[in-house]
């Protein structure tokens, strides 16, 4: 009992109960409001100018007031950081005249018409336990509709009655009277925004255990209610709380396996994926690792999988990714080895680029002039010269998830870049060369048009298309021998001469009609076996 004889003194001195001779009664506590002052991560309000920071201010840390060794992290880091910020914006701006005398009067005069109510009003404490008692009773943690709308109306009341309220001590000199009338009005202005908050929040979760709505509805509350004051009273709007799931990988770690963590933030309006992540690496969590550099998708170097599509994160709106679901989901980039958490090993994806000659190859002598290319010709090239290498197609790519030797999207359609330009290749501008080299295994044909790497493309090159254009060249240059070119030529003949694929003349001429007696194949006991050890598994 050495460590807990604080504990149990306070049992002895306020309950008259020993822990060590007899049980202890236990009963709800009371813990502060919860909620805040609505600041973001510098501690500014949405008034210019006004910081909030400790105690008061809700950070989405813990929220407004929490337990003493949490408080620390809102007030000595937050206080340190609200204090920085306030003191850099103050010399930001120009000095501004403030009346001080003038807010001086008018607090003098606020708080003389309290000394001044005759004292036939009702008494500071009982307004005051009235209150207590109303909160008390509708409002602890298990709570109602009927009995919040019926504590709204004791609200109502009671701050009717305080405009009655008197200070009978008119001193000037350790006035508590004073303080406590003052204290008194406060509390009554703050709370009916938590009864309404309560009462609009359709669901129960954390501290609000609603009979009437015993379950967590994240469809349609997973959001912040944020409180303001209106004309009429209190006015809620919402805010969206955004868990952002990132999928972390640590090779120097104990275990290296992949593992998902969750990071609870608010995002603003305009914030991107990126900001987000950076918030988080900022704020909550420095350990998480991830390529940026620019942050206006013109780098390339945070393409990531988000909610399962690979796209540029400083791109992508992280409103828009929330109006899927309340969830944003960030993976590395598929198809390359992940170095750690987000960052991924690009060495496949530029091998994959060089093996493709990623440089113009004229053939024939060297011309004496320059080479002046068409408008057109350029303007042609120009989708295919926007892409910035940041791999979002290869990361979707179905091909390549089963065949690494594939080229993949980002080769091909950089290889395209340079069979439609007029200057590679012979004088009429063929690269029979590289069209023969791209039209073997793992080449252009082997693209199955799934149009992920269409969807994945932050800049609009869509590598599937100038793949099949790709084809196109390959054909008109003479390479008719493999399977994808008599593929295409068979399938355009059949349409030509029926307007419609024949696929039965298809399979017959081609050797490939199935039998119309189905034979069982070779070894089908082994098969038979697995699926009788599945049927004992499941007895």
């Amino acid at each position: 009992m050495e460590k807990l004889s604080q504990i149990r003194e306070i049992g002895i001195d306020l309950a008259g109960a020993d822990m060590i001779r007899e049980p202890i009664p236990i009963r709800p506590g009371m813990h502060y409001m919860m909620g805040g002052i609505k600041t973001d991560v510098d501690g500014l309000t949405n008034v210019p100018g006004v910081y909030a920071a400790g105690e008061c201010a809700c950070v989405s840390v813990h929220g407004g007031n929490r337990l003493g060794a949490n408080s620390l992290l809102d007030t000595i880091v937050f206080g340190e950081r609200s204090g920085n910020h306030a003191a850099e914006a103050a010399r930001s701006v120009d000095y501004v005249e403030f009346n001080v005398e003038q807010t001086v009067r008018n607090e003098e005069k606020r708080i003389q018409e309290l000394l001044d109510r005759p004292a036939n009003g009702d008494r500071i404490a009982s307004v005051r336990l009235g209150m207590g008692e109303s909160m008390n009773r509708n409002l602890a943690v298990y709570r109602n509709q009927e009995g919040m709308e019926e504590t709204l109306g004791d609200l109502e009341h009671l701050q009717e009655r305080f405009k009655t309220v008197p200070v009978e001590n008119k001193g000037k000199i350790f006035n508590t009277d004073l303080i406590f009338a003052l204290e008194l009005g406060f509390m009554l202005d703050c709370a009916p925004p938590i009864v309404v908050s309560a009462i609009d929040r359709k669901d129960s979760r954390g501290a609000q255990a609603r009979t009437d709505y015993p379950n967590r509805d994240d469809e349609n509350w997973m959001k912040h209610l944020v409180v303001g004051k209106g004309e009429t009273g209190p006015e809620i709007t919402y805010a969206p709380v955004s868990i952002t799931r990132v999928q972390r990988q640590d090779p120097e770690a104990e275990n290296t396996a992949p593992f998902w963590q969750d990071y609870s933030l608010e995002v603003e309006d305009n914030a991107t994926v990126l900001d987000a992540l950076i918030k988080i690496r900022e704020d909550l969590d420095g350990t998480l690792s991830l390529r940026c550099s620019c942050r206006s998708s013109i780098c390339g170097s945070c393409a990531m999988r988000i909610n399962g599509h690979a796209g540029l994160a400083c791109k992508t709106q992280a409103v828009a990714v929330l109006q899927e679901g309340d969830v944003i989901e960030v993976e590395p980039a598929g198809n390359m080895p992940v170095i750690k958490d987000l960052v991924v090993n690009f060495d496949l994806f530029w091998d994959k680029i060089m093996e493709v000659d990623p440089y113009l190859k004229p053939q024939g002598p060297e011309p004496e002039q320059e080479y002046v290319v068409s408008n057109d010709a350029m303007l042609h090239l120009s989708s295919v010269t926007s892409c910035i290498m940041c791999g979002a197609c290869v990361s979707d790519c179905t091909v390549l998830e089963v065949d690494p030797s594939f080229l993949g999207p980002a080769a091909l359609a950089k290889a395209y870049r340079f069979t439609a330009d007029p200057r590679d290749g012979d004088d009429e501008g063929v690269s029979k060369e590289r069209l023969e080299a791209l039209n073997g295994p793992s080449g252009m044909w082997d693209c199955t048009r799934c149009l992920e790497c269409v969807q994945a493309c932050p800049k609009g090159v869509a590598p599937m298309e100038r793949i099949m254009a790709m084809r196109d060249q390959a054909i008109a240059a003479g390479f008719h021998n493999t399977n994808g070119a008599r593929h295409t030529e068979a399938f355009s003949e059949s349409v030509e001469q029926s307007g419609t694929l024949d696929e039965l003349k298809l399979a017959l001429t081609h050797g490939k009609m199935p039998p119309l007696i189905h034979k069982k194949i070779e070894g089908i006991e082994h098969v038979r076996r697995i699926f009788e050890e599945v049927d004992e598994t499941e007895r």
